[in-house]
C-alpha cells in the first residue's frame, strides 16, 4: 500500500483489519492459486477477503495500480525488495 494509507503506519495488520478493505490481488489467469490462497488463510479469523480487482500482469502492474488507488494488496514477503519506495509493506 502507499504509505499515506490509513493502515501503512501499522508494522502488523491484525487480519479481522482486512474485512470490507479493499484489496487487489493477483488474477486467476497466471496466478491460480493466489486468491483461493488467501481466502483460506484468512478463514479461521473469519475474514473474506474484498477483491476488488484481480492482476494478470504481474507485481509491477500491482504496484502502479496500489499506487494509483490508494489500495492494499496481500503479497509475500520476497516481493518487499521489488516495491517502490512510495509503497510500504
Amino acid at each position: 500500500m502507499r504509505a499515506t494509507h490509513p493502515l501503512a503506519k501499522l508494522k502488523k495488520i491484525p487480519p479481522q483489519r482486512l474485512s470490507g478493505l479493499v484489496l487487489l490481488g493477483l488474477g486467476r489467469e497466471n496466478f491460480p492459486d493466489y486468491a483461493e490462497g488467501m481466502r483460506a488463510a484468512l478463514k479461521p479469523f473469519r475474514v473474506m477477503p474484498h477483491f476488488v480487482k484481480m492482476l494478470n500482469d504481474g507485481v509491477s502492474a500491482m504496484f502502479a495500480e496500489l499506487e494509483a488507488n490508494n489500495a492494499a494488496a496481500i503479497l509475500a514477503e520476497g516481493i518487499a525488495n521489488m516495491m517502490p519506495r512510495s509503497l510500504v509493506m
